[in-house]
């Protein structure tokens, strides 16, 4: 993909949906990684769900990655599961 800053500032519709694709991506390896992660702990998605003040429902849509989830609240369960940001990263890192 083009940098949109060697065309002028331009991007394509093309680009557009490469980005969206990719962000959907991450949405579903963050979410998989945040599952793996309760799941090691022995943790369930109400317990989950009950740290951040949302639905048990909402955290399946994490997992799932139908919903995207915000820095702060993802710090927040992973303060909750006892992981560290880094150790969440190299997993991103390592997980294709």
């Amino acid at each position: 993909m083009m940098n949109h800053m060697e065309n002028g500032g331009n991007i394509s519709s093309e680009d557009v949906q490469t980005l969206k694709r990719n962000e959907t991506r991450s949405d579903q390896k963050i979410g998989g990684i945040l599952r793996h992660f309760r799941k090691k702990n022995g943790v369930t998605q109400m317990e989950l769900a009950a740290v951040a003040g949302i639905t048990p429902q909402q955290i399946q849509k994490y997992e799932k990655g139908s919903d995207r989830i915000a820095v702060s609240r993802l710090m927040t369960l992973l303060d909750f599961l006892d992981i560290n940001y880094e150790e969440f990263i190299k997993e991103m890192r390592n997980c294709n």
